[in-house]
């Protein structure tokens, strides 16, 4: 009996360590090409983690000065679980949307369900691997929120060993409830995906209601800290009534060990029940074939297209039909849209505040605009995973009577058609209404376009030296790719290289004389590139 729990746990554990060598293939992989691994140089490595580290100092730091904020009044209140409750709220939000749609990929349209179903492995072990390895991921969301929170609770009162195992054991049990819900979450959005022909669009709402709430209560941070402070006891009366579990972990934070029992068997009772109902419909879960909609075919005429154009249109087809593409690599147009609206809405607001912003600084309000434009541009990676994405039907392009560079130049072309819009339309309106001068209107513009079609350019030149080939999940081309973090990192540090030479040079060169000299410099490195793809790029594509 020993001898068969010990196997299963093996089991368990090698499937577990298969999904973290997955999500961290990224990291580990170099060059992945068909049938080639490499392993990637421990220097890059170690250059990846260190800006994953940053990332997460970052966000610790502003979890840590939102608790500044609220603990000592809280406390001084006697509203110590309150003042809990409230991040754990917040720990709850982030934890379920940072996995409800890995939940939704891993649980129910995990590529590899029927090849480990089909192998002497218990479905139930499948599951609990997939549960285990989401827990590991909520457990990461929550604490980012909470420790700090905690931190600052612990400088605020006076410390104890008994506090300290209350919360340790608190942080273990929190992520059980948050997971139930990304469960349930998940499987409703497959549900309803399934049922939609275009399934991205469910995503993509979602993304974006959620980035909209994001910044609405941003907004009214200062607003929202000020009513809590001035109303803090009908607050927690209110939770009491409304969020009960999170009432009890307000209490269990702050040292109830009756308070963390209850909490405990609620969280143990809610993931209980949906790993019940999951364990006993696993295997038509994992083998349903979900994400195909009957359509009906319709004869119709297909109008003759040049190769460009045909290629174009794939790429346009397949933009719009992969969610994570979508939002991942055409956020930065949405931000530029919303960008020259609240421009135009807050023009006098925007005018009256920028001289007290920046005093005696107008003359520099051009290259600070086309830095902030830039960054945006940024946001719009279109092309650094464009190849990586093409990894299970390349060799179809690859067949075809067709010049490899159309199928390169279709790629930057989607990358300005998503962007160059949007990027026109917000240097255009910020330059109107800064009251810039008439000459920024054609500088401005050009110099954001031009560095749009360099980004596009070098994306392209990034994946196609470190593409992944062997992804078995669209966000690992995306998302955890060496070519997009390349691709970002180096247009960052573009821009800063530019600023630099600009602060050299501002005594001697005018604003508009500096614009169009970066002009000139990305001309020139678009000229290059360009030459980079016809050769080395098209030999490079035809060899994967």
């Amino acid at each position: 009996m020993m001898c068969h729990s010990q196997h299963k746990c093996r089991v368990l554990w090698t499937l577990f360590k298969k999904q973290g060598r997955e999500a961290a293939s990224f990291l580990l992989q170099g060059n992945r090409l068909k049938k080639k691994k490499t392993r990637r140089s421990p220097l890059l490595a170690m250059g990846i983690t260190l800006l994953v580290l940053y990332v997460v100092s970052v966000s610790f730091y502003l979890i840590f000065s939102l608790a500044d904020a609220l603990c000592a009044t809280l406390v001084s209140a006697g509203l110590d679980f309150l003042y809990f409750a409230i991040f754990g709220i917040a720990a709850l939000t982030l934890g379920v949307f940072g996995t409800v749609f890995f939940a939704k990929q891993q649980l129910y349209e995990a590529k590899d369900n029927e090849s480990l179903l089909s192998m002497p492995i218990q479905p139930s072990l499948i599951l609990a691997s997939r549960l285990l390895f989401l827990y590991a991921e909520t457990f990461v969301f929550s604490a980012l929120v909470l420790v700090p929170a905690f931190i600052v609770y612990m400088q605020t009162v006076s410390p104890s060993l008994l506090l300290l195992l209350n919360f340790a054991a608190l942080l273990l049990v929190f992520p059980l409830l948050p997971l139930a819900i990304s469960c349930i979450f998940g499987y409703l959005i497959a549900l309803i995906a399934s049922k939609m022909r275009n399934q991205g669009t469910m995503a993509v709402v979602l993304t974006l209601l959620f980035i909209f709430g994001y910044f609405y209560l941003y907004a009214k941070m200062y607003d929202l800290l000020g009513y809590i402070l001035a109303n803090g006891e009908s607050v927690a009366e209110g939770l009491k009534q409304v969020l009960y579990p999170y009432y009890q972990m307000g209490l269990a934070a702050s040292g109830s060990m009756t308070a963390l029992a209850i909490f405990t068997l609620l969280s143990l009772a809610a993931m209980a029940l949906v790993t019940f109902v999951l364990s006993v419909s696993f295997i038509r879960i994992a083998t349903a074939n979900r994400g195909t909609v009957r359509r009906e075919y319709h004869a119709k005429a297909v109008q003759k297209r040049s190769p460009l154009r045909a290629l174009f249109s794939k790429e346009v087809e397949g933009f719009l039909k992969r969610p994570a593409y979508l939002l991942n690599c055409g956020l930065g147009s949405l931000f530029l849209l919303v960008a020259a609206i609240a421009a135009i809405i807050k023009a006098d607001a925007l005018r009256d505040i920028l001289p007290i912003l920046y005093p005696g600084m107008e003359s520099i309000l051009p290259i600070i605009l086309c830095g902030v434009l830039a960054f945006m541009v940024i946001m719009n990676a279109v092309t650094a995973p464009s190849i990586s994405l093409e990894a299970h039907t390349l060799w179809l392009l690859q067949s075809l009577p067709i010049d490899m560079t159309a199928v390169l130049r279709a790629k930057v072309l989607l990358h300005l058609t998503v962007s160059a819009p949007f990027a026109l339309f917000a240097a255009v309106t910020l330059t109107a209404v800064l009251g810039l001068d008439a000459l920024f209107f054609l500088l401005v513009p050009l110099t954001v376009l031009l560095f749009l079609l360099f980004g596009g350019l070098f994306g392209l030149v990034c994946n196609l030296r470190f593409p992944n080939m062997l992804w078995t999940n669209e966000i690992a081309a995306v998302k955890q790719s060496m070519s997009v973090l390349v691709n970002m990192l180096a247009q960052f540090a573009v821009i800063s290289l530019f600023g630099v030479l600009y602060y050299a040079l501002h005594t001697v060169i005018s604003a508009a004389l500096f614009l169009a000299l970066v002009s000139l410099l990305l001309v020139l490195a678009i000229v290059l590139l360009c030459r980079l793809l016809r050769g080395w790029g098209v030999r490079r594509l035809e060899s994967f």
